[in-house]
């Protein structure tokens, strides 16, 4: 993790299991926990918060869906190579269909509304689907 870098939000949206742990390296290395009222309570006020860490967490599960569907990291140097491998239909953009195929790696229960979101989320230029451009904007 970076400095500043929110952990566990994945689990706070999406109730689901949390399968890593922070650990300091260095003594200079603080975490500050919130309990997730706190964090309620603190997007009640202030809901563009709310928004923005709700997209992380799409975000970071849409990545922890490429890791364990391709088996291999998921880093800035392989970001064609991830997204031609997504690309189903090979038309250069990502669907609805091709992210729900994802996000089943991960859920497979997943919900449309789920996917909408995602969609959303990463959906740059709102076409409704998501091409290499938006994808190295947000994952470069």
């Amino acid at each position: 993790s970076r400095p500043g870098e929110l952990l566990g939000v994945q689990s706070f949206y999406f109730h689901r299991f949390r399968d890593a742990d922070a650990i300091c390296v260095s003594d200079k290395c603080r975490v500050k926990a919130m309990s997730s009222e706190q964090f309620k309570e603190l997007s009640t006020k202030m809901p563009e918060l709310q928004q923005a860490v709700h997209e992380m967490a799409l975000r970071r599960e849409f990545q922890r869906a490429i890791v364990r569907k391709l088996k291999t990291s998921f880093s800035s140097t392989n970001l064609r190579e991830v997204f031609n491998a997504i690309d189903l239909d090979k038309n250069g953009t990502l669907n609805r269909d091709e992210l729900r195929d994802l996000l089943t790696h991960l859920d497979e229960s997943v919900s449309e509304d789920h996917v909408k979101l995602l969609i959303e989320s990463l959906d740059l230029d709102s076409t409704g689907n998501i091409n290499f451009e938006e994808f190295t904007t947000l994952f470069a």
